[in-house]
């Protein structure tokens, strides 16, 4: 080794021998980083949580009228399969409150929104029912509705878990665009 080296050498042994050593690592971040992540884990595991827990329900809408003692709406066809008699109907009709009646039976499916209108002898469209096949619902209409009475009616014909619906409504996102 070069004197020069040596020198050196030296003098770094000696300034090591006399440093305290430092066991320490040195923080790269403030304290609030690590509280930070362990309540952002809490929050994942308590949504996902809740996400699996919670139910959602599907719920067919639409117009409804009374006419002939009974109530007669239109929901989206694709509800048809959920649909049976004796479910329980929310029916909102103008000018009065809200009341529960039973479905007593779903048929004809017509082609649109002109069909049904006909049908139903009112107007449907607006904020009805989605574009495409409809299906007329029959329920029973207390005794102290009147006659051609209108209103909005659903029915709830499913549910699902939170977690399932949001899945699924990223995959059929992802189809659309």
């Amino acid at each position: 080794m070069s004197e020069a080296a040596l020198i050196f050498r030296a003098e770094a042994l000696r300034s090591r021998e006399t440093q305290r050593p430092s066991h320490r690592a040195a923080r790269a971040s403030p304290w609030w980083i690590a509280g930070a992540y362990w309540a952002l884990l809490v929050l994942v595991a308590v949504g996902l949580t809740a996400a699996a827990l919670i139910r959602v329900g599907e719920v067919a809408q639409g117009p409804a009228v009374v006419r002939d003692g009974a109530v007669e709406t239109v929901v989206p066809a694709v509800f048809a399969a959920g649909l049976h008699p004796g479910m329980p109907l929310r029916l909102t009709l103008r000018g009065h409150r809200p009341m529960t009646v039973a479905v007593t039976g779903a048929g004809p499916e017509v082609a649109s929104a002109a069909a049904a209108g006909s049908l139903l002898r009112t107007a449907v469209g607006g904020a009805g029912p989605a574009p495409g096949a409809l299906l007329v619902v029959r329920a029973t209409v207390p005794q102290r509705v009147a006659e051609g009475a209108a209103g909005t009616a659903s029915v709830q014909v499913g549910s699902q878990r939170l977690i399932v619906a949001l899945v699924a409504g990223l995959v059929s996102g992802d189809a659309d665009g």
